[in-house]
């Protein structure tokens, strides 16, 4: 093996290095480089790799947002011509609306032509007021099966929402604010007032 011969001051001793041992410190850095090129290989590789993943990610979300914005768009036209078939339905019933309000008078009206013949075949007064009374029963009950009711009146409490009193009587054998004559009837549709009845109210006189 070859070696070189190095000399230290005040020591005549001659040691031997081996050359591998002794040779220039640039022997050791193509490993560093080596290593430091796998490093930003890495580096490289795992930028590659994330940047393809973004990508695919991206790519993925801007798919199934053109499929929410299809949906969207598709739902958005279902709606306009459910809400266009819903006008004509509602324009359709308003113009029939009294269809079956009608229907229901059609008896009546029959009643009331028999009564015409009648009365022109007959003078018995009484006949032909049994006849009228029996009509009038029949379009109050036709009334209340569509759901109109005649409003109290006579005897109850003046009630400005069911009654419009245009006459005022002092009186002490009433309550104040009694109803005690009805003009003109009054009709409830439901809940709801048609027209009020027409009253004349009693008032208790003041003392003095």
């Amino acid at each position: 093996m070859n070696t070189n011969k190095s000399k230290k001051k005040g020591n005549s001793s001659e040691v031997e290095i081996p050359v591998g041992i002794a040779g220039n410190k640039k022997d050791a850095k193509p490993s560093e480089v080596k290593v430091k090129n796998k490093i930003t290989a890495l580096k490289k590789k795992g930028k590659e790799t994330m940047s393809k993943k973004l990508k695919e990610e991206v790519e993925e979300k801007d798919k199934r947002i053109n499929e929410l914005e299809e949906q969207v768009r598709r739902l958005s036209a279902e709606f306009e011509n459910f809400r266009r078939r819903q006008e004509k339905e509602v324009v359709k019933i308003r113009e029939y609306a009294a269809e079956n309000v009608i229907s229901e008078f059609f008896p009546f009206i029959d009643s009331l032509e028999k009564a015409q013949e009648a009365a022109e075949k007959s003078v018995d007064i009484e006949t032909i007021r049994k006849g009228l009374e029996m009509i009038g029963r029949q379009l109050k009950q036709t009334l209340e099966r569509l759901g109109v009711n005649e409003i109290k009146a006579t005897g109850e409490e003046f009630n400005p929402a069911l009654h419009q009193a245009i006459h005022v009587e002092e009186t002490d054998e009433h309550p104040d604010e009694t109803v005690l004559k009805e003009f003109q009837k009054g009709y409830k549709y439901k809940d709801r007032t048609l027209r009020p009845s027409i009253v004349g109210v009693s008032r208790t006189p003041k003392n003095g």
